[in-house]
């Protein structure tokens, strides 16, 4: 069974289940370990980062934990990545809090300088607070979802 890593806090192990610039996300299916689709975005938006889930862990809602790698190229599904926290992002939606962590891969060269949440640029962080604001707009009146703030790294 995958562990959330030797390394938690300072290095967590991602699984990435939406690759950057993609609309769609995927779950691992029981015993077989084919991959299922469980989400298509329904607004003409696409995942500003490498999206996936830490292994081993419940987050508020019941659920892994969920964790958005910032990445300069998309990470390949599946893929176990070993990732670096450096902020926690604050959300809800109709089911409560849903906080995500955000955290950048620990041996990409071109983000190492990306250690807490004042290292994050200004848009990056717009781009993201309008991604999660706006993915789930057009999925009806009972699915919403909003981003109430950042915290840094030792939040998250």
């Amino acid at each position: 069974c995958l562990h959330i890593g030797d390394k938690t806090p300072w290095i967590i192990n991602v699984i990435v289940k939406a690759p950057k610039g993609t609309a769609i996300k995927h779950d691992v299916c029981g015993q077989s370990g084919l991959m299922k689709i469980t989400k298509v975005l329904h607004s003409a938006v696409e995942y500003p980062g490498d999206y996936g889930s830490l292994p081993q862990t419940l987050g508020e809602d019941g659920r892994a934990i969920e964790c958005l790698i910032l990445s300069v190229f998309p990470l390949p599904l599946t893929c176990v990545a070993e990732v670096r926290p450096i902020a926690l992002l604050d959300m809800e939606d109709q089911n409560g809090p849903n906080s995500k962590v955000i955290g950048v891969p620990n041996t990409e060269p071109r983000l190492s300088e990306y250690r807490d949440l004042d290292n994050i640029p200004d848009h990056v962080k717009l781009e993201v607070s309008e991604f999660f604001n706006t993915y789930r707009n057009l999925e009806g009146k009972e699915s919403w979802a909003r981003v109430t703030g950042w915290r840094d790294r030792a939040a998250a």
